[in-house]
């Protein structure tokens, strides 16, 4: 009986270590699944081209050295706060009043709604959430595929949702 324990544990053990080993190879070596492999990619910035190695990079481990940090790419700011692994695009404005107003137009404080409360989303990457992801000041780049991690207000996840494109 104490053998057959043994053996039991060894096994469990053995799945274990194969499957970890399984996890490890199917991500070594493979950009995000969410950009497209530096080959694939046409950049206007030439130095773009030899940043974008660096961009993939950075997003397999968490960024520890600071509140948060800025890599542009092709003239995208994509922004990255402490502890997270992925980079994420925000709003980019011109009139920030204007914005502001915008996104504050549904806010009732006295009722508790909140609509300009921004969150995180992962966006699925088609040609009406690009669309729409534009009408919210959000250019998503070429280079991007799948999936875009995004911060946006409540008000501005509803226009995603009414137009049943998908998010988490």
């Amino acid at each position: 009986m104490k053998n057959l324990t043994k053996f039991k544990s060894y096994n469990c053990f053995m799945i274990c270590i194969a499957i970890v080993f399984t996890v490890f190879l199917n991500g070594y070596g493979q950009p995000e699944k969410n950009f497209k492999r530096p080959e694939n990619v046409q950049f206007s910035d030439e130095n773009a081209v030899k940043d974008y190695p660096q961009f993939l990079e950075n997003q397999k481990t968490p960024f520890l050295n600071a509140n948060g940090e800025v890599f542009v790419l092709d003239g995208t700011s994509w922004e990255r706060p402490y502890g997270e692994i992925e980079y994420v695009l925000t709003p980019i404005m011109q009139d920030i009043a204007e914005y502001n107003s915008r996104i504050k137009q549904l806010d009732d404080i006295e009722n508790g709604i909140i609509k300009s409360k921004f969150h995180f989303l992962n966006v699925e990457v088609t040609p009406l959430s690009k669309s729409l992801l534009s009408s919210m000041n959000i250019q998503v780049p070429d280079y991007v595929q799948n999936n875009v991690n995004v911060y946006l207000p409540e008000i501005d996840i509803e226009v995603l949702s009414e137009n049943g494109i998908n998010f988490n």
